[in-house]
């Protein structure tokens, strides 16, 4: 409801307003009663338009409320095309009068600073603890939309985020050791899979929940700095022990592997025959032995290229599958 203005009267009294006689009588009533008519008029149109700059200093809340079909706005807008040219609304405390600001530049903006590009939506806070997204309720959501109305990423009320519409969703798991996220791949239906990423303390570790590491595209690099990274900071099976790093399992398998180099001890394949050194099969000579199940040698490639064997068939006697 409009607030209405305070009727009085005009009189031609001998005191003063403050002291009035009471010995006048009204003059021009129907000229004063016209100016507070048009005055509450003002107040009950529909918009009105001020020409210079609005200060207002009253402290609490400034409603500007209404219950109606349609919608309730508030614009701010630098219609005007220009280098320098942009909305801003400022928003202050006890430490400084603009601490946070939303500004919206103009088309042709080319003043610069830190975001400000032309055309531009920008919010920025100078607060010594930066910025905070809240959504209040335990399930509200927090969606992002770049170009376009597509979810780039959503920040679940689940304390989960994921990054395009079929990529890791990361979430900060609690556990020890550390402070742990998971990549889960959501584009391939059953075949889910689950990573971890743990810190625990320098150590930068690459873990998988089922220890299938098929080739994803949903697969991020992770780059640490310093000195050369060991085995525990690539996710091995660490034992503070010599020859007790693992990788993979019997059941849990590397489809491919590529390197620049390969160092190994003994060789073992699949039907449990081995390739082993010299020295750990007990022979005194420098080369290759090779062994069967049993560890037994079945032959031996001497480092002068001469081979040893129990036996020698030709190669046509094979039984071949």
């Amino acid at each position: 409801m409009a607030s209405n203005v305070l009727r009085s009267h005009w009189t031609n009294d001998s005191g003063t307003p403050v002291a009035p006689v009471g010995n006048g009588t009204q003059i021009n009533e129907a000229q004063l009663q016209l100016i507070y008519a048009n005055i509450d008029e003002l107040f009950l149109r529909s918009s009105i338009i001020f020409g210079g700059v609005l200060t207002m200093e009253g402290l609490g809340v400034h409603s500007f409320v209404a219950s109606g079909v349609g919608a309730q706005v508030i614009a701010l807008r630098n219609s005007a095309a220009g280098g320098t040219n942009y909305s801003q609304l400022q928003i202050g405390n006890n430490a400084a009068p603009i601490r946070t600001d939303i500004f919206c530049t103009s088309t042709t903006y080319s003043a610069g600073g830190t975001g400000a590009f032309a055309d531009v939506l920008g919010v920025r806070s100078n607060g010594v603890n930066g910025i905070s997204i809240i959504s209040g309720d335990v399930l509200g959501d927090i969606r992002f939309y770049p170009r376009g109305l597509t979810t780039s990423m959503l920040t679940l009320g689940t304390s989960t985020a994921s990054i395009n519409a079929f990529a890791p969703v990361m979430q900060q798991v609690p556990g020890t050791g550390g402070a742990i996220f998971g990549l889960r791949r959501t584009d391939n239906g059953a075949d889910e899979k689950q990573y971890l990423i743990r810190i625990v303390g320098t150590d930068l570790r690459i873990e998988a929940s089922n220890d299938v590491l098929s080739a994803v595209s949903s697969w991020v690099n992770f780059t640490r700095t310093g000195a050369v990274p060991t085995a525990a900071q690539f996710g091995c099976d660490v034992v503070p022990l010599v020859n007790t790093y693992k990788i993979g399992t019997s059941t849990s398998k590397w489809a491919e592997g590529w390197f620049a180099d390969v160092r190994a001890g003994d060789v073992t394949l699949e039907n449990d025959f081995a390739v082993s050194e010299h020295d750990k099969v007990g022979v005194k000579t420098p080369g290759i032995a090779f062994l069967n199940p049993k560890r037994s040698i079945i032959g031996f490639l001497r480092e002068d290229g001469r081979f040893f064997a129990n036996g020698y068939s030709d190669l046509a006697e094979l039984e071949m599958e």
